[in-house]
């Protein structure tokens, strides 16, 4: 069996990949990095990927681990994410100047986009978090406490939901032209202070 860890090769306690992984974590955490991808044989896993085949007998293969700074890994992946929540700005108001013009259809399809985009975001934030051990409670955005905006954001996306299946596409405009760009500003806020947080 061939262990990489950061394009070294290492010695480490197997066979499973679950134990090689486990073991990766253990070395790593002296200097504060943690595993950020598993290739096995080349391949790159992904989570699922990664939590099916814990048990796997590896060691008639290589396995390689990748590991980065946690800092450094939030912040790049909170500001991939802004661009998202950008997007997804972009998406609500193309979304209610279509229904305004009765193009539900097209405007659906945007609206799916700009969900798409906000759960990423929601998601992004709240690995970040979990990630450096940053309570929400700590932060606050114009006044509001930040879990607050979490807690918003969910609200404001049930109601999307229910705007839909009520057809009612009146309300749905309104608030994808009216609500939803507070909320996105203070999203991009957040993020700020996300960064500002992680690396003060």
């Amino acid at each position: 069996m061939q262990v990489i860890l950061d394009e070294q090769t290492v010695e480490l306690d197997g066979p499973s990949l679950g134990e090689l992984l486990h073991a990766a974590r253990k070395r790593l955490a002296d200097g504060g990095r943690v595993v950020v991808e598993i290739a096995v044989d080349g391949h790159k896993l992904d989570d699922k990927q990664i939590t099916d085949r814990q048990g796997e007998d590896v060691s008639a293969m290589s396995v390689a681990f990748t590991s980065a700074d946690p800092k450094a890994l939030a912040v790049e992946t909170l500001e991939q994410v802004r661009s998202r929540l950008t997007d997804a700005e972009e998406d609500q108001k193309e979304a209610a100047d279509l229904l305004q013009r009765d193009q539900k259809q097209n405007a659906l399809q945007k609206v799916g986009s700009s969900i798409e985009a906000w759960l990423q975001v929601q998601q992004a934030v709240l690995q970040s978090t979990v990630l450096l051990g940053i309570n929400l409670d700590d932060l606050s955005v114009d006044g509001e406490p930040a879990h607050a905006l979490t807690t918003q954001a969910v609200e404001r996306l049930n109601d999307v939901k229910e705007f839909i299946q009520a057809d009612d596409t009146v309300a749905l405009a309104d608030s994808l032209e009216y609500e939803w760009p507070e909320t996105t500003a203070k999203w991009h806020t957040l993020i700020d202070e996300l960064i500002k947080a992680i690396t003060a």
